[in-house]
Parts: C-alpha cells; structure tokens; sequence
C-alpha cells in the first residue's frame, strides 16, 4: 500500500471512529508504529488532524488552537484603544 493511500484510509477511520490510535492503525495496516506516526505527523502538518500522545484526534477549532498573540493584537483594535482611554483619563500608554 502506498503512504498516500494509508494517510487516506487513516483520514477516513479518524471520520468514522472519532479518533485514531498508533497501535491500533499499526495493527489495522500491519505495518510498523514509526510509520503511522510519520504518517499521523504529516497529516498534523497537512492539518487535517490534530496529533495526540499515542495518537490523534479530528482537526476542529477549539480552545486549545489559541491564535497567536500578533493576531490577537490586531483584533477589535479601536474598541481596546476606547478602553485603556478610558482608564487612563483620556491618555493612551505606548508600550
């Protein structure tokens, strides 16, 4: 079996069963735990998985996906300005 095929067949067990497992899918396509991991890697990084110890889960926005710290910065920017206005009598701080 070619890896494309595995990581396919991996992508449609993660749909049915909700979560996959190394040993399990090590078992399932006989062939050794490295490999799944490999493949379970490139599948996180192709983000269409999230990886988990011993395995991995669906890809779904959640808490855990926090956005990074320049975006969040960037995000409701004159409604935060209004706010340290606010609070520091009409005086912005610059850090």
């Amino acid at each position: 079996m070619l890896s494309e095929e595995r990581r396919r067949e991996i992508l449609e067990l993660l749909r049915t069963d909700g979560r996959v497992l190394v040993r399990d899918l090590s078992n399932h396509f006989r062939t050794s735990q490295i490999t799944i991991r490999k493949d379970l890697e490139y599948l996180h990084h192709e983000g269409h998985l999230e990886r988990t110890h011993g395995g991995a889960l669906p890809q779904v926005a959640s808490v855990l996906q926090d956005s990074p710290l320049r975006e969040k910065a960037r995000q409701n920017r004159p409604e935060k300005f209004a706010l340290q206005r606010q609070r520091h009598g009409g005086f912005i701080q610059v850090r």
